[in-house]
């Protein structure tokens, strides 16, 4: 069996790890809306179909910064109480139920922002 506080440094480890992906995935989804604000400035507004494309593609990105900002702020509550752990104790169990819930978050988040990129990708592949 392991230390009591392997979990607890292992529970660290991948909440840092985690961390260093929003960081990545927010500078990815900057990124696109860069290049949303180039493709604007390049057509103008005469074209109200694609106007009405790039303001939902910004929209979802815009959604996806909230998301990330959240999914941030659950991680440094879930290292407050994590902190407050030193092997078995009363908050064992909600710091195992809060690491698998950002567990599915992150995945979930991470699989939307993939897919978002993507049609975004096909979509200027298409368009430009």
């Amino acid at each position: 069996m392991f230390p009591a506080n392997f979990l607890k440094t292992q529970f660290e480890f991948e909440i840092e790890t985690w961390k260093r992906l929003l960081v990545f995935l927010s500078e990815e989804n900057n990124n696109a809306k860069n290049r949303l604000s180039d493709i604007v400035k390049d057509i103008g507004n005469n074209d109200e179909e694609l106007i009405e494309r790039v303001e939902n593609f910004h929209n979802r990105m815009l959604k996806g910064d909230e998301i990330l900002g959240l999914l941030y702020r659950e991680m440094l509550e879930q290292q407050s109480l994590i902190s407050k752990t030193n092997g078995v104790n009363e908050y064992q169990t909600e710091v195992k139920s809060k690491q698998q819930d950002l567990r599915n978050g992150l995945k979930k988040v991470k699989n939307n922002f993939l897919e978002l990129n993507a049609e975004f990708n096909n979509w200027l592949s298409e368009v430009l």
